[in-house]
């Protein structure tokens, strides 16, 4: 059973519609994995800190104050990625728009 050059024509563009699917998921698993990197970090600096100050009278607040201070490096850090990651993609896509 010989097949035509249409058959492939077709098949190519269904594994472009797959292709084009899986880079979408990966796209918007990127946000989700920062926040869960993020929220491990906090996590851990807050238990870090708990056992450090395990005697400590106010032992909530510096473990809060802990878990803000990694909060906001977090933060810092993701924001920085953000920076990076969209001024290096900038001129592919300008690029590609263009063309």
């Amino acid at each position: 059973m010989a097949r035509n050059s249409g058959d492939f024509r077709i098949l190519d563009k269904d594994l472009g519609r797959i292709t084009n699917v899986e880079r979408a998921m990966a796209q918007s698993a990127r946000p989700l994995l920062r926040l869960g990197l993020a929220l491990g970090f906090i996590g851990t600096v807050a238990l870090i800190a708990l056992q450090v100050f395990a005697d400590q009278p106010a032992l909530g607040m510096l473990v809060a104050g802990f878990a803000v201070a990694a909060y906001l490096v977090a933060v810092q850090l993701i924001e920085k990625d953000l920076r990076v990651t969209n001024s290096a993609i900038s001129p592919i896509i300008s690029n590609a728009s263009v063309a």
